[in-house]
């Protein structure tokens, strides 16, 4: 791995301990990544740094949610209204592990839930010194491409964005072979920002395709940004998991979806992070994935009493389960997770502990440090859900021995801002005041977070 050289700017020692700690975890991804270079963070709480290499990929930002937003507002402006926006780096890919059991869907057929895990939102800069970015994605079905709807961010000077924003350009690309963009536009559209202010904004625009390109069912495509001008961007918005695992998303094939950047030629996937999108197809079809709030604040405590749960309805059909995964934190303790599978009247149908859970390094909850994993369980036999029915999975612990979950929101309907709703795909059977989500001290059941829908990461599998 290139040495890096670290040019402090202004002393770290004045950072506040969120701050600070935020970026000794960086230092220690960093650390275990080998072979890759990165290059830059900077801004935080008026602090700024830089650390630097020669690498060819610029870096991302990754930043904490932790604000709540107002219902009605159009875009999101300063969403972190309770901390300092902490700014970190990813570097170059990992190689394309191996795929979930195919399917005209993107979606893995053999798990159920929402089948996401992710820490927080990550920006990729679309044109300082050259960098692009590219969505890799399976058609799922033969039919004109009509539009993609992102997430646009920005914050004018504050490694967001800069300048005018400038206009993006995306154009739709066939796979040359070797898991990379040929480099032939199919189609070509583009998002010029109407605005830069220098303060925390995203928007949720979804630019058409003037000449669709029809696209054929199974085939690799990507959905290229670039932009000529490097004084003049914005940065589009991913989710990034700290803890990353093979598949990279429960839900998704790895070589079917995911997000790569580069300043040069093109890399393989770029291991952690998740696309947010929506491709809208002329006959309807909606693909993508829609989960982009990491509601890191939100978090349900697992100990003795205190118990998380997901409540939801099984639509599409029944189906026959034997695994379940839950992504969660360890605070302190021996004693291993417990996942039970409970009717909605209570009654027990499978229980297990999860034998993974105690080898979860212990961190602290609410903050943008990572610390998630996949706890998983196998029951004792297959369970069938039955269509129409509601369950939960509900999270226990022994007390002395503490765990944590965060929800994920998604912008689908009904939507949490207007503007922000993406049909593309997010767990719809969910249930309950606030959505699937919730929590207990010991008496009684609440919503993780009653004012949109939320959902936590989990799924059940055969």
């Amino acid at each position: 791995m290139a040495k890096l050289t670290t040019i402090w700017r202004k002393a770290s020692a004045n950072l506040p301990g969120r701050e600070r700690t935020s970026l000794l975890a960086t230092k220690q991804v960093l650390n275990k990544r080998q072979g890759l270079m990165f290059i830059a963070i900077f801004a935080i709480g008026g602090i700024s740094l830089l650390i630097a290499t020669r690498a060819a990929t610029l870096p991302v930002a990754f930043e904490p949610e932790t604000g709540v937003l107002a219902a009605g507002a159009t875009s999101v402006a300063n969403a972190n209204a309770s901390g300092g926006r902490v700014l970190a780096f990813a570097g170059a890919a990992t190689p394309t592990p191996t795929p979930a059991p195919a399917s005209i869907s993107m979606l893995n057929p053999l798990i159920y839930g929402t089948g996401i895990g992710y820490d927080t939102k990550a920006n990729i800069p679309i044109g300082e010194s050259g960098q692009k970015m590219a969505i890799r994605f399976k058609s799922t079905t033969t039919s004109a491409l009509n539009s993609v709807k992102f997430v646009q961010r920005g914050n004018n000077g504050n490694y967001y964005s800069l300048g005018s924003g400038g206009t993006t350009t995306l154009t739709v690309q066939a796979d040359d072979g070797s898991g990379h963009p040929n480099g032939t536009a199919l189609a070509t559209t583009s998002y010029t920002c109407p605005s830069n202010p220098s303060s925390n904004w995203e928007t949720y625009a979804a630019p058409a395709f003037s000449s669709p390109a029809t696209l054929t069912a199974g085939k690799i495509y990507y959905i290229v940004f670039t932009n000529p001008s490097t004084s003049n961007w914005i940065s589009v918005n991913s989710v990034y998991a700290y803890n990353s695992v093979t598949p990279r998303q429960p839900i998704f094939s790895d070589a079917e979806f995911g997000v790569m950047y580069t300043t040069g030629a093109w890399g393989g996937i770029n291991q952690g992070y998740t696309p947010v999108v929506d491709l809208a197809y002329a006959n309807g079809t909606h693909a993508g994935q829609a989960y982009y709030e990491a509601m890191i604040d939100k978090f349900g405590t697992i100990s003795g009493g205190g118990m998380v749960r997901e409540v939801f309805t099984v639509s599409g059909g029944n189906r026959t389960i034997q695994k379940a995964g839950l992504r969660v934190r360890r605070g302190s303790g021996s004693s291993p997770l417990v996942l039970t599978l409970e009717t909605s009247g209570g009654s027990v149908l499978a229980t297990a502990s999860s034998s993974n859970s105690t080898s979860i390094s212990a961190t602290s909850p609410g903050g943008d440090n990572g610390g998630s994993v996949w706890a998983t369980v196998t029951f004792s036999a297959p369970i069938t859900l039955t269509n129409g029915t509601s369950y939960s999975l509900r999270a226990s612990a022994a007390s002395g021995t503490t765990y944590y979950s965060h929800p994920i929101r998604s912008g689908t309907p009904p939507g949490f801002l207007t503007g922000q709703d993406f049909n593309s795909y997010s767990f719809r059977d969910g249930s309950g005041s606030g959505g699937g989500g919730q929590y207990t001290t010991g008496s009684g059941w609440s919503a993780l977070y009653a004012y949109a829908p939320q959902d936590l990461q989990f799924y059940l599998s055969q």
